[in-house]
């Protein structure tokens, strides 16, 4: 990331009296926690403030942030607008061309970021000297946390730990949050996660784990956007995989198809079946049924020789 563009972001906020926040559709815990702690210190820091968030956050959320109701953007005039998705900030303002900051890639020096949107934020409200404790602090390092999948995926660096070291410094209860993310859910969810887990299947000698869970069987629990991203969460355990490929039958009879990866690259894998991604998380819709998916995945593998 450039400290030019972070200093001009700096600058537009410092400018701003009237500022809109709105995460990017489908905005995960990393985007929403992150877009809340900016909502909060930019409101400490004087500012009016409008965060467009969805009207049913993902779990755990509700009970982690401060989202309140949901704020609806009334169209007024905004000296500031930010767009936050977990590559980065888009800043729109009147008069000016959009600016936007993203997080670092992992063809920098390592340890230059930051790569999580938690520590962008981080970065910009120190800089602006805004707070970094209470409601803000439990924020960041959420997002933080779900960014780095509890500090242990490639996006973690030096310097994530030392952000989440000042943030810990105030009494934020990291244990309790830790938990609350990674270890705990719904009975009805890990009923389900248990059906899914007894049946997954390998290949590529445990290379690659395939789960499937069918509507039916997602229709009994309460309807929730980010439901299939939770389980194939979950089931990203297996000891020598390297990727994980998890069917979600929707209403239609269609899939929803999720890869996961620690090594292979989930995104050029979706991208045969028409979807799209980044290097460690993305997804496909198929009207294929999960069979029919893993032998053309096996062959798409096959295919770009891993």
């Amino acid at each position: 990331m450039s400290s030019a563009l972070l200093q001009a972001l700096q600058t537009r906020i410092q400018g701003a009296r009237r500022v809109l926040i709105r995460p990017c559709t489908g905005a995960d815990a990393e985007v929403l926690a992150s877009a809340v702690a900016l909502r909060d210190a930019l409101r400490e820091m004087g500012r009016s403030v409008i965060l467009a968030t969805p009207e049913r956050p993902p779990e755990p959320l509700e009970d982690l942030l401060d989202l309140g109701s949901a704020e609806v953007d009334d169209g007024g005039e905004f000296d500031l607008a930010l767009r936050l998705a977990a590559d980065g900030v888009l800043a729109v303002c009147a008069g000016s061309e959009d600016l936007h900051l993203s997080c670092g890639s992992r063809q920098e020096p390592r340890g230059t970021g930051p790569f999580t949107l938690g520590e962008l934020v981080f970065d910009l409200l120190e800089n602006l000297g805004g707070r970094l404790d209470g409601p803000v602090a439990q924020a960041l390092y959420v997002a933080i946390a779900w960014a780095t999948d509890s500090f242990q995926n490639d996006r973690l660096t030096p310097g994530t730990h030392l952000r989440v070291g000042r943030l810990m410094e105030s009494g934020l209860p990291a244990d309790l949050l830790a938990r609350r993310l990674f270890r705990e859910d719904s009975l009805g969810f890990l009923r389900l996660l248990g059906k899914v887990l007894a049946g997954l299947t390998v290949a590529l000698e445990g290379r690659v784990v395939f789960g499937e869970v069918l509507w039916t069987e997602l229709s009994c629990l309460a309807p929730e956007d980010d439901l299939p991203m939770r389980l194939a969460h979950r089931i990203d355990q297996v000891r020598r995989s390297e990727l994980v490929v998890l069917s979600c039958e929707q209403r239609d009879e269609t899939f929803q198809v999720l890869v996961r990866s620690r090594r292979l690259p989930a995104h050029r894998v979706a991208a045969s079946f028409g979807g799209a991604g980044g290097m460690r998380q993305a997804g496909f819709l198929s009207t294929d049924p999960p069979a029919r998916v893993r032998e053309r995945l096996l062959e798409a593998l096959a295919h770009l020789g891993a």
